[in-house]
């Protein structure tokens, strides 16, 4: 996201991947009943992460305004009923076969919740402390979480028309989400620690600034036991590769 080129193609996909997640949304009708409901969560999710992906991107405090903080609020209880929603109408009526990955990817969705939450909570001032303590969050945010979980989405939900129109199983279809969430939750979490690690975080509790946190509270103990970059850390650390390695030489 930095630099006039990446930021437009940045912007160009986010508004490419909103107006897919709208109309989406819009054109419900023309699917059977039994995924009307689905197809409109998944356009009002898509469209949500997509306000996260650009409001996470930028540290203008200039833009922030009380719009903002109306859309920061809305989004992350858009994506919080748009999850419980997956969970319980996955689980009660999808078959047996798919409830596995619709679970998987419930999962794994969960964890872009955690930072539009605290946002919604605390603001824009928890947002430029955290941009103080950790100067390529931006870039942890925008490039690592929310365009390839959009990515993934939308490819998740393109399958999904596969399988309605029969090109693909059920069964196909569960393998292929469970590849994607996989592919993409293990590889964008190792590779921010590998590009940008200490100067970006994936602790999915952020306190801000940390001293707040008092030792051995609750709430310590949270932040550690939710902190993937320390896990992410000690698998590369394990498969001998090595933190922000210096550029090669030729």
């Amino acid at each position: 996201t930095n630099g006039p080129q990446p930021r437009s193609l940045f912007l160009v996909f986010l508004v490419s991947a909103f107006v897919n997640g709208l109309a989406g949304a819009m054109i419900i009708n023309k699917a059977a009943k039994t995924y009307r409901a689905p197809f409109f969560w998944s356009g009002v999710m898509q469209m949500a992460m997509v306000w996260f992906a650009y409001r996470l991107s930028t540290n203008d405090t200039r833009k922030y305004n009380l719009w903002c903080s109306i859309l920061d609020k809305v989004s992350a209880v858009a994506l919080l009923v748009v999850l419980v929603a997956y969970l319980s109408e996955g689980i009660r009526r999808a078959p047996l076969v798919m409830q596995p990955p619709i679970v998987f990817g419930s999962f794994a969705l969960s964890l872009t919740f955690f930072y539009p939450m605290q946002l919604a909570l605390f603001g824009n001032e928890w947002f430029a402390c955290v941009l103080d303590e950790y100067p390529y969050q931006l870039a942890g945010f925008a490039n690592y979480v929310y365009v390839p979980t959009i990515l993934c989405f939308s490819l998740i939900m393109f399958a999904v028309t596969l399988m309605i129109r029969k090109i693909v199983t059920d069964h196909t279809l569960g393998g292929m989400i469970i590849l994607m969430v996989m592919g993409v939750l293990v590889t964008t979490v190792l590779m921010q620690e590998v590009h940008i690690t200490n100067v970006s975080t994936q602790k999915l509790i952020l306190v801000c600034p940390e001293t707040e946190i008092e030792h051995n509270s609750v709430l310590y103990w949270m932040t550690r036991l939710l902190d993937t970059s320390r896990l992410a850390q000690n698998i590369l650390d394990y498969c001998g590769i090595p933190l922000n390695p210096p550029p090669p030489t030729y």
